[in-house]
């Protein structure tokens, strides 16, 4: 409820709601270098009224693209 509380404050009545991130996921989708907009507009599309840690790993499980996409970057990026 207070993710949903937040959400409200922040985008008022706007039709287009702001899905709103936990700590600790917000932490991970920096760690794993995620797209803020493309997860939440993910979770927007799946009804999440929030976005925990295990929608992050749900995200990456049905991305696999991304991950993919981060690792050969980072191999670019050792290589140089």
């Amino acid at each position: 409820r207070a993710l949903e509380a937040h959400a409200d404050r922040e985008h008022g009545d706007s039709k287009r709601r702001c899905v709103p991130l936990g700590e600790i996921a917000r932490c991970a989708l920096e760690q794993w270098r995620l797209s803020e907009a493309d997860v939440t507009a993910w979770a927007s599309r799946c009804g999440l009224r929030g976005v925990g840690i295990a929608d992050l790993e749900r995200y990456r499980r049905e991305h696999p693209e991304t991950d993919l996409a981060i690792a050969i970057e980072e191999l670019y990026r050792a290589a140089t």
